[in-house]
């Protein structure tokens, strides 16, 4: 979260969190953590693309999203936290080729 007080439709609150008022951001970064991609929250997503991700919610949405620009998932390593991660991703990720790691809440335990 970025932080942001002033006026501006991309503005997210969240109640719980010690950043509330600012810019949701999304981003592919290395293990050193060099950013490679980043995507602004900005609201509901519209378009071809959002459809294709719906499946997933919002954060297994921008995950997918993020690693559109990747080539290959082959090879690579991902990490993710309790908010985006749900086992319907992590068996996408893996038929992509990908390793994936990552705390799972326990409402999102469905097979898929």
């Amino acid at each position: 979260m970025i932080p942001y007080r002033g006026k501006h439709s991309a503005k997210t609150f969240l109640k719980e969190k010690p950043i509330r008022f600012g810019y949701k951001a999304w981003t592919l970064t290395s293990f050193e953590g060099y950013v490679y991609h980043f995507d602004i929250y900005s609201g509901k997503a519209t378009g071809p693309k959002s459809s294709e991700y719906e499946d997933f919610g919002l954060g297994g949405g921008a995950v997918l999203n993020l690693l559109s620009v990747v080539e290959s998932s082959r090879n690579h390593a991902i990490y993710l936290d309790n908010f985006v991660t749900s086992f319907h991703l992590l068996c996408n990720l893996k038929k992509k080729g990908a390793s994936a790691t990552g705390s799972i809440q326990g409402k999102r335990i469905k097979m898929c």
